[in-house]
């Protein structure tokens, strides 16, 4: 590695920003009144106050957003001036990085804007609100993508089937529910369709096994008792359990209490943040409590060992992580579980209402529908494809499942990539089906060691060298 890509990636590691989750800033973390000004503004809208809640985001820190813009400014100069010497394939791979952060903080300090802050950018003084929504939406879909048509397509037209079954059913209050999602929403039929990878049950007990082969403390944690129902504040102990097993204990790591809803890592604080707000865990659907406290210590190991890596450019976040990083923690997740799941539909569905992929047959609009039309049909969605239960209950889930996919009051397609990731890892672990189980094993420990994605031929390439997990660190 040349001195002044070495030195770039250095000194963007020591930025604050490099380390924080895209997300992070829309949280309410420790701030107790922010939690309660939230609840306060869901129940608002769910008894129809407003069509786009109003929320405020305390962590939103425009002036230090700032600062770091001109830093990573500064730094993609750096490289596009390097030496002619410098090796392209490194100085294209730190500027992908660079760049994608570049439009992370450019999207927070467009919905700093947007929400009605203080502008310090000053080209975004004479901008409406809908082309700053417009314009926070692209910078997001710049880092995280678009849905895919063909593959939203096959999702909305396997809702649109099951709701014209559930047309004749005997509860009239469901069949009338089934018929409004169809009027709410356009046929899709006749369109190109891609259908979800699936990992069979025979795989999936096989990954289990390799996985207890690479971290063999996991497999006592995965057996811990479990009662019927876990609260979010008497979940900690099975986080840290996690925690425990891939040892990041005695690398400071630990579960932490907050006012939220959320459960999410924050490597940053050396933390998983637990919501008291969050709803329950289910013991009895396949440990429920204990297969999420391993997908969120998952996220910390990768992010641990990356940091451990001698070589400063392997530390860094690669660009197609994004199709790797949740991908492989909702993988190991239904691995814990045995159980096959297409993770990531209902925010997949949401982006793609908003987008109107439905309407327009493209992705190209970032706002075919706002908060209240997309919120109208995804509670109705839940409700054809999980199961009526309790209404009141499944529009608050779909409350949170469409804030999800619209922080800020823009288009957010982070959470997208729980299903796309989640279908590139598969195609990943399918790949190596048929290697020998030391092979396979040594797979999966060379994907936990750092931050990119195993089923990326660059990243492939470019990780080859690093610093492989120990055999059974625990």
């Amino acid at each position: 590695m040349s001195i002044r890509i070495k030195s770039t990636a250095e000194r963007f590691s020591d930025l604050p920003i490099a380390h924080t989750p895209s997300n992070e800033p829309y949280g309410v973390q420790a701030d107790k009144e922010a939690a309660k000004a939230r609840a306060e503004v869901r129940r608002d809208f769910l008894n129809g106050a407003e069509d786009e809640p109003e929320i405020d985001y305390p962590q939103l820190n425009e002036s230090g957003l700032e600062i770091q813009l001109r830093m990573i400014d500064q730094l993609i100069d750096d490289i596009e001036y390097a030496p002619e010497d410098t090796d392209p394939a490194e100085q294209d791979a730190l500027y992908d990085i660079l760049t994608q952060k570049r439009e992370e903080i450019l999207r927070h300090l467009t919905i700093a804007r947007l929400v009605g802050r203080e502008a310090v950018s000053p080209w975004l003084e004479t901008v409406s609100s809908k082309d700053l929504e417009r314009r926070a939406a692209e910078h997001n879909c710049e880092i995280f993508g678009r849905p895919n048509v063909a593959v939203f397509n096959y999702l909305l037209a396997e809702a649109r089937r099951k709701a014209i079954e559930t047309l004749q059913s005997d509860d009239t209050e469901v069949a009338r529910i089934a018929q409004e999602f169809l009027d709410m929403t356009h046929d899709v039929e006749g369109r190109e369709r891609a259908e979800p990878v699936e990992l069979d049950a025979e795989y999936l007990v096989t990954l289990k096994t390799d996985l207890f082969a690479v971290m063999p403390a996991l497999e006592s944690m995965t057996q811990l008792d479990v009662p019927e129902t876990v609260s979010a504040v008497d979940a900690i102990p099975y986080v840290d359990a996690a925690l425990a097993a891939m040892g990041l204990t005695e690398k400071g790591y630990r579960a932490r209490r907050t006012h939220g809803s959320a459960l999410e890592e924050n490597p940053k604080m050396h933390v998983v943040d637990v919501g008291e707000n969050r709803r329950d865990f289910d013991g009895s659907s396949g440990n429920d409590v204990i297969a999420t406290s391993v997908h969120e210590a998952i996220h910390i190991l990768r992010h641990q060992n990356a940091q451990e890596q001698p070589d400063p450019s392997k530390r860094m976040t690669s660009r197609a992580n994004i199709l790797a990083e949740e991908g492989l923690c909702v993988v190991v997740e239904q691995i814990v579980r045995e159980e096959n799941v297409t993770r990531g539909v209902p925010y997949y569905i949401a982006a793609g209402l908003q987008m109107g992929i439905d309407i327009t047959g493209n992705n190209r609009s970032v706002d075919a529908r706002d908060f209240r039309q997309t919120h109208e049909i995804l509670w109705r969605w839940s409700v054809i494809m999980e199961g009526a239960g309790d209404i009141a209950k499944q529009k608050e889930t779909a409350y949170a499942r469409v804030m999800r996919t619209r922080r800020g009051g823009a288009l957010d397609t982070r959470d997208i990539q729980y299903f796309a990731a989640d279908q590139n890892i598969k195609e990943w672990l399918q790949s190596l089906r048929n290697l020998p189980a030391e092979e396979r094993q040594e797979k999966l420990r060379w994907a936990l060691s750092a931050q990119f994605d195993p089923n990326d031929p660059g990243d492939a390439d470019r990780f080859a060298t690093i610093n492989r997990m120990r055999e059974g660190e625990e």
